[in-house]
């Protein structure tokens, strides 16, 4: 029985086995892991308008007030700026054949995850793989953060003193942020008038809390949380094969993206400035998914609110800076949530008010009409056009655009975005305690793994049940009086995020960190195109196999080893037109055992694709392997193969490839550079590619 490759290796790899990616056994032979690349491009290191009146209320002790907004343009009004510190079921476009090809119990190997076991406890933290205990976020309520006692407590629990006014922007030392030239800064904090407290909790945080060096993967919960690195993933969405779906892609975003004022109840993300420079710092930092919220002033623009608070920033100012991003970042996209904040009738206590009060959604409609006009070549146009949702577009149509997927609450919510970008979708927003939220989150990004790749997910791993528990207690997790550490969203979702594979759909976060940010991109391993590789192989609809770096190469039945035509050589020649049957292969489950999710490659014969025994002794690379019976019923793992799928880059998108892994010699099937341009030349096996 044959199958055809209709899915890719997430299915597979699941569980333990996202960075190490083993190879099973079958029949009893030696395993041999093999590592591949994750998908990160760059090195994983990885914050004014009238009409509105102040007004100001208690939060927990804190003065919250709103501040006047200004115009669109006006450099006179609100607050000057701060300066920056100093600083499928996928496989939709199935394989033409591997033989007739696989199914995806080709990636479903036990053995493959069974031998991706997790490092032993004393191991320590690994890249890819959280510790077995999680740092104890800071003790968040009833204390100040630079007592003696405090300060000695953070040392053990790997947090340091801050000097900030209150204790919901205790951040670790143990930060990733540095100085950077270009772009946003470092975010900006709270000063408070005792510097000399200032400079000893800093001077003691220098000394006894010097920064983690840079890892793979991120481990701890400072790396998931409030800590968004270095600007250094700016572009990562290059080498994402164009033709991929959004709906096929792992995406990360920030829920309120630009919620930095109105003190802990509302404050969601980092604060890297005001004018949207906040926004800049995050598409700097890899963030492509942001969630804009709206209030109509002055009866003609926009300006951004989290509820009754203004953020310092127009719409102006957002699509300003998210245009400036896409001309020095073409090959990136942008996802844009739009929402009318303000209700336009029976608003709460809390709520923004429009201005004027009057206004109606028809008019909210028409002030963003506007500045879609003003903005056409900036967004993806049939996602804006208001009269209907869009399909969901491919990477390729839309590098270098905003594409809304969704503007809510302007009474015609299915006239604009994408279609179904709201159909599976977790936004529990007020649980009663952050591992419920958790495990609302989990759920979803789990279902987003082996759901169907034109689907969109859309996963809110943002919470508030303000002043019960803040957004940044959910994201980050707190402490309780008795000591207890309560784990927030942000790490649980870190971690197990570098504990599986596969798409994970668009995840929109409070107060990310790097770890949390690059654990996202990295689930898009799937679609990431690879340029030609002599252990790529292309598998053609005519069943033929075709070296993807010699190009016009097939592998071929070569010529027998004596008349009882049991075995022969593999070989290669040019590939035909009308290929004959010796040209022509497949991948086909072992019926008489069970192969672990292995697979033997045949020829059109009946005989298999076979690394040679040499006594019991695998043997190196540079090996020509042979044709020869297929075994069923003695050791048999230098005939089976573990089938990798990847992309391999065209001129106008991609086009599915594989990589062959022998179960036995945990080599790659490739060939022999020295005779590749010879009729004839060898068929080997060669070290992997890491």
């Amino acid at each position: 029985m044959q199958f055809h490759l209709q899915e890719h290796a997430r299915h597979s790899f699941a569980g333990p086995c996202s960075t190490a990616r083993g190879v099973g056994h079958a029949g009893g032979g030696a395993s041999v892991s093999v590592h591949r690349a994750r998908a990160s491009l760059a090195p994983v290191r990885t914050r004014r308008g009238g009409g509105a009146n102040a007004s100001t209320r208690q939060g927990r002790g804190r003065n919250i007030r709103e501040s006047p907004e200004r115009k669109p343009g006006d450099t006179s009004g609100g607050r000057p700026s701060v300066l920056a510190l100093h600083e499928r079921p996928v496989g939709k476009e199935a394989g033409n054949g591997i033989g007739t090809t696989l199914g995806a119990s080709c990636w479903k190997s036990t053995a493959v995850c069974g031998l991706a076991a997790s490092p032993r406890e004393e191991d320590g933290p690994s890249p890819g793989r959280a510790p077995a205990t999680a740092p104890a976020p800071a003790k968040l309520r009833g204390r100040r953060c630079c007592g003696w006692k405090f300060l000695f407590r953070r040392f053990w629990t790997g947090l340091a003193c801050d000097p900030h006014q209150h204790p919901s922007s205790y951040r670790s030392s143990m930060s990733r942020r540095t100085p950077h030239a270009d772009g946003a800064g470092s975010p900006r904090g709270f000063r408070r008038p005792a510097a000399l407290m200032a400079a000893a909790c800093l001077a003691l945080g220098a000394t006894l809390f010097a920064p983690a060096p840079a890892v793979a993967a991120g481990s701890t919960n400072t790396d998931a949380y409030r800590n968004l690195g270095q600007a250094d993933r700016a572009e990562w969405m290059w080498g994402i094969a164009g033709d991929t779906r959004l709906s096929n892609m792992s995406i990360p975003g920030t829920h309120d993206t630009l919620a930095i004022h109105g003190g802990v109840m509302v404050q969601t993300q980092e604060d890297y400035g005001d004018s949207a420079d906040t926004l800049t710092a995050q598409l700097d930092r890899g963030i492509r998914a942001i969630d804009i919220r709206v209030r109509v002033t002055e009866d003609r623009y926009f300006t951004v609110h989290h509820a009754k608070y203004y953020q310092e920033a127009n719409f102006d100012d957002v699509m300003t800076k998210a245009k400036a991003f896409l001309d020095k970042h073409p090959t990136e996209s942008i996802v844009m949530r739009l929402r009318a904040e303000c209700p336009f009738s029976n608003g709460g206590a809390f709520d923004c008010s429009n201005d004027p009060k009057s206004v109606t959604q028809e008019k909210a409609r028409s002030i963003f009409a506007g500045y879609v006009q003003k903005y056409a070549d900036y967004f993806y146009e049939p996602s804006v056009r208001g009269t209907g949702r869009a399909d969901v577009p491919t990477l390729n149509d839309v590098r270098r655009k905003v594409v809304l997927g969704g503007f809510d609450s302007v009474g015609a919510d299915d006239s604009y975005g994408l279609k179904g970008f709201d159909a599976h979708k977790e936004d529990h927003w007020a649980p009663s305690q952050i591992q419920e939220k958790w495990n609302y989150v989990k759920a979803n990004v789990n279902k987003a793994i082996t759901g169907s790749a034109d689907d969109v997910y859309l996963t809110y791993s943002s919470a508030s049940t303000s002043p019960l528990i803040d957004p940044y207690q959910f994201a980050g997790g707190h402490q309780l009086d008795d000591g207890a550490a309560i784990l927030g969203v942000n790490y649980q979702l870190m971690r197990h995020l570098n504990n599986s594979a596969g798409r994970v759909g668009i995840i929109m976060t409070d107060f990310p960190g790097w770890g949390l940010v690059n654990a996202i991109i990295d689930h898009n391993d799937d679609n990431m195109v690879k340029g030609g590789n002599r252990m790529t192989w292309l598998v053609n609809a005519d069943k033929t196999y075709a070296n993807s770096l010699y190009q016009g190469r097939c592998m071929v039945r070569g010529p027998e080893f004596d008349s009882s035509k049991t075995g022969g050589l593999v070989t290669q020649r040019p590939c035909q037109a009308s290929p004959p049957s010796s040209h022509q292969w497949g991948a086909e489950k072992p019926s008489t055992f069970d192969g672990k999710g292995h697979f033997f490659i045949k020829a059109a014969n009946g005989k298999c694709l076979t690394v040679p025994y040499n006594d019991g002794t695998p043997p190196g690379s540079g090996t020509q392997l042979f044709w020869w019976d297929c075994e069923t019923r003695w050791f048999s793992g230098s005939q089976m193969w573990n089938i990798i799928p990847t992309k391999l880059a065209t001129a106008t998108g991609s086009r599915p490839a594989y990589t062959f892994i022998n179960n036995w010699t945990g080599k790659c099937l490739s060939m022999d550079p020295a005779t590749a341009a010879t009729a004839g030349g060898k068929v080997t096996q060669e070290t992997c590619p890491k």
